[in-house]
């Protein structure tokens, strides 16, 4: 897509605003969904924690040749999910030939909640008219960069981590998103991670989670200095239920694992099912 092709102006006007944001996935959000209105009445914008995530990404691309790689341990309810959205359209929608790698904890929660949620924001993101969603990939509407240009929404199995591989981009952006990471495979975190070595392209990696078990890959993101951390309590995120946090703490201890995991975002100190 390049403006030349675009005749419409309004239409001229978005791609060129695409092209001011792609360096900055902060005030793409910003200007990319009609916050105030509609259904989006009572929001003005990004929370504190998410537009903290967005800012890691837009200084990450100010060292080009080193993967941004983010992770996130969270309690329940934090706005998780539409922040995984917003990135998704941002990497894919402002960068020509991007590819990307959407995936979940199960194959349910790919399809009826991230898929849904990323249908929600996409019928009231400004710049639709350019791009397609189906069941398992955005993509341009171009059909001639169906191939070159595309994010997909992948199930994962780890009897079959080759799906994940070969995800190389040189001199384009790349894109990976684990939704509830916790409880990814470890087969399918080492299939991915040679893509965080691509020093010819613009490597963007984020892990997402309630941290459900004191040790593996999610746990491992916090302490081999590689990532960009931050544990997000329920608690201080606007759009939560508080009450629901008071009744767990009262039922299982402020300092029970089931607290700390699904309201403070900390691993706990034993597994959780």
């Amino acid at each position: 897509m390049t403006t030349a092709q675009v005749v419409d102006h309004p239409l001229e006007e978005t791609a060129a605003w695409l092209s001011d944001v792609a360096s900055d996935p902060v005030s793409f959000v910003e200007g990319a969904f009609p916050w105030g209105e509609g259904e989006l009445v009572n929001f003005d914008g990004p929370m504190e924690w998410q537009r903290w995530v967005l800012e890691q990404i837009r200084d990450g691309l100010l060292t080009p040749g080193k993967a941004i790689q983010i992770a996130v341990a969270s309690g329940h309810g934090i706005g998780k999910t539409a922040l995984v959205c917003w990135i998704t359209l941002w990497a894919m929608t402002t960068a020509g030939d991007t590819r990307g790698i959407i995936t979940a904890s199960t194959e349910a929660m790919l399809n009826t909640r991230l898929r849904a949620e990323l249908r929600k924001w996409f019928r009231l993101f400004r710049a639709q008219t350019f791009f397609d969603l189906t069941m398992t990939a955005l993509l341009p509407k171009d059909a001639s960069h169906e191939q070159t240009w595309r994010i997909d929404l992948l199930p994962w199995n780890p009897n079959r981590p080759e799906s994940f591989a070969g995800l190389h981009n040189a001199g384009r952006r790349i894109l990976v998103i684990f939704d509830e990471a916790s409880a990814i495979d470890r087969a399918i975190w080492e299939t991915v991670m040679p893509v965080a070595t691509d020093r010819d392209a613009e490597v963007i990696w984020c892990v997402f989670g309630n941290p459900l078990h004191p040790e593996g890959e999610f746990k491992n993101c916090f302490d081999d200095g590689h990532w960009i951390t931050r544990h997000v309590d329920s608690r201080t995120v606007p759009i939560t239920n508080k009450q629901e946090f008071q009744r767990w703490i009262a039922a299982y201890g402020e300092d029970s694992d089931f607290v700390n995991s699904r309201v403070k975002g900390l691993f706990p100190r034993q597994s959780l099912q």
